[in-house]
């Protein structure tokens, strides 16, 4: 799957592409020179009390919130999580702005230095799925799309939109045994 993303794409960006940005993006520009004492991955949670108003109600303004993890819908009270941010050790992370990197980045093509290669491999499910005659066919014991992941070092799964389902159907025939 080749992502290639154009201004008016911004608003559909996934949480799973600005993942992979917040985390690569600020370790390329790190490693280019923000010093020595600089570690990303030490530090801690701080209070940010800089006004953001889409943290502020969230919900209505983020379509890539499912409604199922919407803690204010199921009664969470308080909103003073939302004002936290990662403070790395002996340098400042700046918050990630999607709109501006796009801005900056139209016309542009991101090539990675360091010899470092960011893959989004989209996969419905880990197994196979095969068209068949009587619709699509879940192979549990056959995982041959795996391929593409032995020769990376570093896979992220994400496998939180599986915990909550809609409805009965699954993408899937379920034959009985």
């Amino acid at each position: 799957m080749h992502l290639e993303l154009k201004m008016d794409d911004a608003k559909r960006i996934s949480c799973h592409f600005l993942a992979i940005i917040l985390i690569t993006l600020p370790v390329f520009c790190l490693a280019g020179g923000a010093g020595k004492n600089c570690d990303i991955f030490t530090g801690s949670w701080v209070l940010d009390q800089s006004p953001y108003p889409y943290l502020s109600d969230y919900s209505p303004t983020c379509p890539f919130i499912r409604p199922e993890f919407d803690c204010h819908k199921y009664g969470r009270p308080d909103r003073q999580y939302l004002k936290y941010k990662w403070q790395p050790s002996g340098c400042n992370l700046p918050r990630f702005n999607a709109i501006g990197f796009l801005k900056k980045m139209q016309g542009k093509q991101i090539m990675l230095d360091y010899g470092v290669t960011v893959t989004i491999f989209m996969s419905h499910y880990l197994v196979d799925i095969e068209e068949t005659k009587i619709g699509r066919l879940l192979k549990l014991d056959s995982i041959s799309s795996g391929d593409v992941w032995k020769q990376a070092d570093v896979l992220v799964f994400n496998t939180g939109l599986w915990w909550y389902v809609k409805d009965d159907r699954k993408g899937y025939v379920n034959h009985p045994p």
